[in-house]
């Protein structure tokens, strides 16, 4: 049950892994411990307050049958359950707790100026410095422990003891609890409510509501999990090994993670048959990084006993342990039904360095248009070391706050798109809310997403159900797609690039974002991926890249494609939609996009609107995959591009050129409108089709009313969505505020892109060397004995009000400053 939910959001360093050659985190045990507790504290007030109004008076740790608390260790969830007391006692008094803390909670609440219950203070105590002192005060923890020993055992220990069994699963913690408390109570759970608190370092937290019941279905039931988990009988049947295999075990992996990124090939050294039946497990790393598994067989006869370390296997001594070193958002008025969610406002950030992708052809002594008419780019957007993904994230969300004059307290959920990573387990979304800092507004849902380019369009699709959910409280979600594309010298370098697009979500848009009728495609590819922490460039296979984007492409065009003609008439959504943005790493893959939409649509229209040059080479191939052209049936389509004899058509160089041919003029009208951004900045990964909606709005503003747009995204590895956006007039408490209009005066990208600095592919390489320094130098386990690491680059190149990285300090923290508005910005 979500709608009673609360959530908290706050910028901080406790826990973190900026340093890639190893797996090990820095932690700050004193203070990650603090957050959390803070971070409950925080979430608890707001929805107990929430759970009161709802279900009755009675606070949730007395009401609720069962917490479950997110347990890197049983001691903290221990506190964690006298924290919930304590919260209680400012709403309820101390005379609400048993005798035994009755006294010493008292005097903290006069400490508080509490003498009498003050459920209404509950949340805003929290920032009283007098509250803050709690967290070190080990006689209040234990006298709260001892008080609450009783509804710990009853409430809170049966969902600890899978985490008590097996420690620290980080994201699992949660649900490791909830399987616990399945395993030991089973149908027992049927009419009980359970309350839920998950934590991340960073910080990012949540607390809500579970409710057990009868499914009214036979297959799936609380009887039936408990069976199927059968934990007590699992854990039964490892085997308990000394503390020096674990040493051993855990110098494998170090071992294993250092050897894969030395660009060779390496095979994991411990053996398989002590793992149990139906596991899962690394044969092995390629040279290039792609790993491979195996499965051991349902009939594995699995060994036990004597030692689990390989014979020959030295100890690793060279990895050392890691070094251990606000007030509520006010409540925004639901809304009863979201309709027409999508895009009320845009903004774009791109960095005022690039370079002409022509000089960069003379540059590498290649032919005159081997970048320019083989990529289909004209310039290169890029930056040095002063600027990373969180600080390009930074400088567009400010931007798009100040621009529309949004205010902080008014957004309910923050959402990341990017593959430019910087720390393994802190996210960019949790640095982002230093900008929420002075609202006092930590109650902002939402994270980072990674999966290549794809990351973007799964925080648009999060943030989009997020309104549209049953359980909306009324705010807006804004989502941020950023990424810095570099490669290495030699080819690919000339397909970088470097933009953010921040964007901002609720109902009543001038830019619905339809996903009714979305198509999806998901498989397991290695065309693109980074396996090697020790630098930002990726592993391309440039052929299967460009396969594997237009066969997701041919999938989800068909699909969606028959879902459209269905809902809107006969004709293709070719035909029948007014523009088409595809993910556009570099433009002629844009062109080739094109090309396989008119080629799928043949499949069920035939070639009547191709020429008679374009149709000869069309047919025989639509023929050679077992069909004739125009006699597919829509839902038909997809089964002939998933079959084996539609693989042809990929590497049939005519094809593709009578294909383009044939659809010039159509894409001239239908796609260039939203390609000019993406020819001008270059590759932006998670941001790209993003910037495709922002040069659409940019070209036609209030032109695009009543119009239809289709939208592909893709991302290795791979993942790719089809849906629909519509252009419209905003009606209701919108109309004024938001407009196609406004977003276009906002964007204004054909002055801004004028406004940047030219430069030589000279100064390209000096910016990703420095780029590659700052990366090598802060990312090793190590780093540390270098010290603060301060950014070569000079900042007043960069635009006024940009957000910059100033150092990263020896324990990895990343510290960011602005640029005034006022800043004189230094050119040429």
């Amino acid at each position: 049950d979500l709608k009673g939910r609360a959530t908290h959001a706050a910028n901080v360093w406790d826990f973190y892994k900026p340093r890639h050659d190893v797996e090990y985190p820095e932690v700050d045990g004193k203070l990650s411990q603090t957050c959390y507790l803070r971070a409950l504290d925080d979430c608890y007030t707001r929805f107990s307050a929430n759970w009161r109004d709802n279900i009755g008076g009675t606070a949730p740790s007395k009401a609720a049958d069962y917490f479950i608390f997110h347990a890197p260790y049983n001691k903290l969830v221990q506190k964690a359950w006298s924290r919930v007391m304590l919260c209680d006692a400012v709403a309820d008094g101390a005379a609400s707790l048993p005798d035994a803390a009755q006294e010493t909670v008292a005097a903290v609440l006069d400490k508080l100026g509490l003498a009498q219950p003050a459920p209404e203070l509950a949340n805003e105590v929290l920032g009283v410095p007098a509250w803050h002192a709690t967290y070190a005060d080990r006689a209040l923890d234990l006298a709260l422990r001892g008080a609450g020993a009783a509804g710990y055992k009853a409430k809170v220990a049966p969902a600890g003891s899978l985490s008590k069994a097996i420690g620290n699963t980080y994201t699992a913690s949660v649900f490791c609890g909830l399987a616990s408390l399945i395993d030991s109570q089973g149908a027992g759970l049927e009419g009980k409510r359970i309350v839920l608190f998950s934590y991340g370092s960073g910080a990012l937290a949540t607390m809500y509501g579970l409710r057990g019941r009868k499914s009214d279905a036979g297959r799936f039931s609380l009887a039936g999990m408990s069976e199927s988990l059968s934990l007590a009988a699992r854990l039964a049947d490892r085997e308990v090994l000394p503390p020096a295999e674990l040493d051993l075990a855990l110098d494998a992996r170090a071992q294993l993670h250092c050897k894969a990124d030395d660009r060779a090939a390496v095979a994991p050294v411990y053996p398989v048959d002590r793992m149990f039946p139906g596991t899962f497990y690394l044969t092995g790393i390629s040279a290039t990084g792609v790993r491979s598994y195996e499965r051991l067989s349902l009939d594995h006869q699995r060994k036990t006993g004597g030692p689990l370390v390989p014979a020959g296997f030295l100890p690793f001594d060279t990895v050392a342990p890691a070094t251990v070193s606000e007030a509520p958002s006010p409540a925004a008025a639901p809304l009863q039904v979201a309709e027409n969610v999508g895009i009320l406002a845009a903004e774009v950030y791109f960095p005022g360095t690039c370079v002409r992708q022509s000089d960069l052809e003379e540059a590498d002594g290649v032919s005159a248009g081997k970048y320019t008419k083989g990529l289909g780019q004209d310039v290169m957007a890029f930056t040095g070391d002063r600027e990373d993904i969180n600080s390009v994230a930074l400088t567009v969300f400010k931007n798009l706050l100040d621009k529309y004059g949004l205010d902080p307290r008014d957004i309910g959920r923050l959402e990341v798109g990017t593959e430019t990573l910087v720390d393994k387990s802190k996210s960019t979304k949790t640095v982002l809310m230093q900008l929420f800092e002075e609202s006092g507004n930590t109650d902002v849902e939402g994270a980072t997403v990674v999966n290549a380019c794809y990351g973007g369009t799964a925080a648009l699709i999060n943030a989009v159900n997020y309104v549209e959910s049953r359980s909306w409280d009324g705010r807006y979600a804004v989502v941020i797609a950023a990424d810095i594309a570099v490669y290495e010298a030699g080819p690919a370098r000339p397909t970088g690039g470097c933009g953010a697009v921040a964007v901002l979500i609720g109902p009543d848009a001038p830019l619905q974002i339809d996903l009714k009728g979305r198509a999806t495609h998901a498989s397991n590819a290695w065309d693109f991926y980074k396996p090697h922490p020790d630098v930002e460039y990726p592993e391309v296979n440039g052929k299967v890249s460009q396969t594997c984007y237009l066969h997701a492409l041919d999938d989800v065009y068909t699909r969606f494609s028959a879902m459209w003609r269905g809902a809107e008439g006969g004709a293709a959504p070719s035909k029948a939609a007014d523009y088409f943005i595809f993910h556009a790493p570099y433009n002629k893959l844009v062109q080739k996009a094109w090309s396989r939409v008119m080629l799928c649509d043949a499949l069920v229209d035939g070639c009547g609107d191709f020429t008679a040059e374009a149709a000869a080479v069309v047919q025989p191939a639509v023929q050679k995959a077992g069909v004739a052209a125009g006699e597919t049936p829509a839902a038909a389509a997809n089964g002939v591009v998933k079959g084996a004899a539609w693989a042809g058509t990929y590497a049939d160089r005519d094809l593709d050129y009578a294909l383009r041919s044939a659809g010039a003029g159509t894409y001239g009208s239908k796609v260039s409108p939203a390609g000019h951004l993406s020819k001008m900045i270059g590759n932006t990964y998670t941001a790209s089709v993003f910037c495709g909606i922002a040069s659409l709005l940019d070209k036609v503003g209030a032109s695009l009313e009543g119009k239809n747009v289709v939208l592909f995204s893709y991302g290795s590895g791979a993942l790719a969505t089809m849906y629909r956006l519509k252009g419209r007039r905003c009606t209701g408490a919108h109309a004024g505020r938001f407009s196609l209009d406004a977003m276009q005066r906002c964007l204004s990208l054909d002055a801004r892109l004028d406004d940047r600095d030219v430069l030589s592919p000279d100064e390209l390489t000096h910016a990703l060397d420095a780029r590659h320094e700052l990366h090598t130098k802060t990312h090793k386990h190590g780093a540390a004995e270098l010290g603060t690491f301060e950014p070569l680059y000079p900042v007043d190149r960069l635009y006024p009000g940009t957000y910059y990285l100033k150092c990263v300090h020896a324990d990895g923290v990343r510290e960011y400053e602005r640029r005034a508005a006022a800043a004189p910005r230094v050119r040429g």
